[in-house]
């Protein structure tokens, strides 16, 4: 699974359809909307550690992607449970920069220009979040 920031994952482009996302796989095991945010309609997909988010005011496309699964990879490399230092220095170092949040037990790098955060525990990415970019007037980037 190729992470494409601002586009989406593999196949999973953002600005797809529910229809379009189950066709290439399948049926989600969990529908649920946000509780704090009625817009977003969460899609889980158990066996691939995957939350899809369709916001309805968008004729619920595809606009945000949670990711925990090992298989995910950005320019070939992988992403889960890799040292976060590793990531920032090498696999992700042409995305920049980087704001950090530091919690009681893990870390949150977020990038604004992809809008993508990594999710860091002992050391290491646990998990990945991204989603469609918006220009400085809010209007989304769907890719083409």
């Amino acid at each position: 699974m190729e992470l494409k920031p601002g586009i989406g994952l593999d196949d999973l482009i953002f600005g797809a359809t529910e229809a379009e996302v189950m066709a290439l796989i399948g049926d989600p095991d969990r529908t649920f909307t946000n509780e704090d945010d009625d817009n977003e309609l969460i899609y889980q997909f158990n066996s691939l550690k995957l939350r899809l988010s369709f916001y309805k005011d968008q004729n619920r496309r595809l606009g945000y992607i949670r990711c925990g699964n090992n298989s995910i990879t950005y320019n070939k490399q992988p992403l889960i449970g890799q040292p976060i230092q590793t990531l920032t220095e090498n696999t992700l170092k042409d995305i920049t920069p980087w704001n950090i949040d530091s919690y009681e037990f893990f870390d949150v790098y977020y990038n604004e220009t992809n809008a993508m955060t990594l999710n860091v525990e002992y050391e290491e990415v646990a998990d990945l979040e991204f989603g469609v970019t918006a220009n400085k007037e809010g209007t989304i980037n769907w890719p083409e």
